[in-house]
């Protein structure tokens, strides 16, 4: 007999769904739908220089008290859940690109993929992607249209599981060493011959892209969460990191998607192009933060919420900055003034 979690009524109820019914494409989407409609994506504690973990176990206690997070949070929390409900659910490696350059292996892993198979059926689901898909999408190659906006997947080749050199301050995954000498990654083994690593990517939306990222590809080998464990050092303290050098928020919904970066509130619907107005306050900014996207933010202090909004504002007058030097740059030096007439020669 299989012994209900204590946590699973809790987190259903901040979902809207007191019965969500057995495993199905239609009880799938709707918890789907409630997550990203609900469950904000955000990064205030990331902001705060206090990075909280990514623990599934420790993301699912902090949705139940309100509050959101990153992928690593939102698709942990959502992954557990999705299995305790009965789905047979798989963590995978991704990797958030803006569609130029495709990553190298050793960036598989700034991104938790999750899918779901029902009777066969493989089902992408993510509500760590900020503003992407509102609902699950099978796994198909093609376009997936959910209203207004057209997603993609995509097989985007494979790649030997060999890791090419790690960035100093970030270590390889699982990098679990045998007297061979040989590396395991997703499970599969560094070294000799092993077999490709099949790619997904998904291809974000133009419009609500202008918002977010363009795509993100994934392995399909299964992958543990403490291997995201590295890769959530480095977004969550690398002073290079988006995550700490500007405060973000995301909610979806069927039309479209509302968001914060820094202080500037979007709301983005349909494929018109994003309306946006100036949070000028920290009382506006919290607000917005507690009304808008549902976050419980009864523990940040009133230091604390001075202190982020301070730094916000800083980063805004510095992109303010940045952007009237650039237009200063790209304009067209003037005309050299022209030459004066010569004097007119005196009467003789």
């Amino acid at each position: 007999m299989t012994i209900r979690p204590s946590w699973l009524d809790p987190y259903l109820s901040r979902l809207g769904i007191a019965d969500p019914g057995e495993p199905s494409p239609e009880s799938l989407a709707a918890l789907h739908r409630a997550h990203v409609e609900r469950i904000a994506y955000e990064n205030i504690d990331i902001q705060l220089g206090r990075p909280q973990s990514i623990d599934p176990a420790d993301s699912i206690r902090r949705v139940l008290s309100g509050r959101g997070g990153y992928c690593f949070n939102l698709n942990g929390a959502l992954s557990a859940l999705l299995s305790a409900l009965g789905y047979r659910v798989t963590r995978h490696r991704g990797a958030v690109h803006n569609g130029n350059l495709v990553p190298a292996p050793d960036r598989y892993g700034n991104h938790m993929a999750v899918t779901v198979d029902l009777d066969g059926e493989i089902w992408m689901v993510d509500a760590g992607l900020s503003n992407a898909h509102h609902e699950p999408m099978r796994l198909v190659e093609g376009e997936h249209r959910q209203g207004p906006f057209v997603f993609r997947l995509e097989r985007a080749g494979a790649w030997s599981p060999y890791v090419q050199a790690a960035q100093l301050d970030v270590a390889p995954l699982n990098a679990d060493t045998d007297l061979s000498g040989t590396s395991t990654i997703d499970g599969e083994a560094v070294g000799g011959n092993p077999g490709p690593v099949e790619i997904w990517r998904f291809v974000q939306d133009t419009t609500l892209s202008s918002g977010s990222f363009a795509a993100m590809d994934f392995t399909l080998t299964p992958a543990e969460w403490t291997q995201f464990l590295p890769y959530h050092a480095e977004l969550s303290t690398s002073p290079a990191s988006p995550f700490v050098t500007t405060a973000q928020v995301y909610r979806r919904d069927a039309q479209g998607t509302d968001y914060i970066i820094g202080c500037v509130l979007h709301r983005i619907e349909g494929r018109d192009a994003p309306a946006k107005r100036e949070l000028t306050s920290v009382t506006e900014w919290f607000e917005a933060a507690t009304d808008l996207f549902a976050l419980d933010l009864a523990d940040v202090t009133i230091e604390d919420r001075e202190r982020l909004w301070r730094r916000i504002r800083a980063a805004h007058e510095e992109r303010l900055a940045e952007q009237a030097a650039a237009v200063i740059e790209s304009a067209p030096a003037p005309a050299p003034a022209p030459a004066p007439a010569p004097a007119p020669a005196p009467a003789g």
